[in-house]
């Protein structure tokens, strides 16, 4: 099998590389060419993203064919690696992925969720406050869940805050419990969790919104 050098490669490549087996497909299609300069090259596709790289760069005033299957690979690969980053990041696998690990949370920033766990009681997080606008102390108010996985969705209305109606400064812990919102023992869960927070400032009182994510398995 030789490929017309002439003419460029079938954008079915980006596919390809979409679904994660460009790579291996390349390296077969590369192998059982004919010629040796394609078999060469055809080994640089076992380096994925720096191999398109290598392959594109250094063949693309040669060989159209070789090169822009090269280019859609990376392509596809890219646009594959950009989807999933922004996947985790929105915590969307987070249920059947890290609840199986172990209990955790991530963002709420300028707080840090030191703890999550979900019993009897109800979902608790124990945050420390990290660092807080312009130095002023900060009262934590009206938390909620959203898009709640393992959980009954509960709203401010079935939480306590202790210390509640108290202006926290850098470096105290707050707890902030949903009494309503475990299931049965051992059920992995997942939820999105606001925190609204109050805080003056030479401007008035002003407010923000700490937003992250909880996970683990009900105990």
């Amino acid at each position: 099998m030789v490929w017309d050098t002439s003419k460029k490669a079938s954008k079915i490549w980006i596919l390809l590389g979409l679904i994660g087996i460009g790579q291996l497909i390349a390296l077969i299609y590369s192998l059982v060419s004919k010629k040796d300069k394609d078999r060469f090259f055809g080994v640089l596709f076992i380096l994925g993203l720096l191999g398109d790289l290598i392959i594109y760069f250094v063949e693309k005033d040669r060989d159209k064919y070789l090169s822009s299957m090269a280019l859609y690979l990376f392509i596809g690969e890219i646009v594959i690696l950009v989807v999933s980053v922004l996947i985790f990041s929105l915590g969307l696998f987070t249920p059947p992925i890290i609840s199986s690990i172990g209990s955790g949370a991530t963002g709420f920033a300028p707080f840090l969720a030191t703890s999550s766990n979900c019993t009897a009681n109800g979902l608790e997080i124990v945050f420390t406050v990290v660092s807080t606008p312009g130095g002023a102390p900060v009262e934590i108010t009206n938390p909620s869940i959203t898009s709640a996985t393992g959980l009954a969705s509960s709203t401010g209305g079935y939480s306590n805050i202790n210390p509640s109606g108290t202006y926290v400064k850098s470096g105290s812990v707050v707890k902030v419990v949903f009494n309503d919102a475990c299931r049965t023992s051992g059920v992995p869960y997942s939820a999105s969790v606001t925190v609204n927070y109050e805080y003056t400032n030479s401007q008035g009182a002003q407010t923000g919104r700490a937003t992250g994510t909880v996970y683990g398995i009900s105990s």
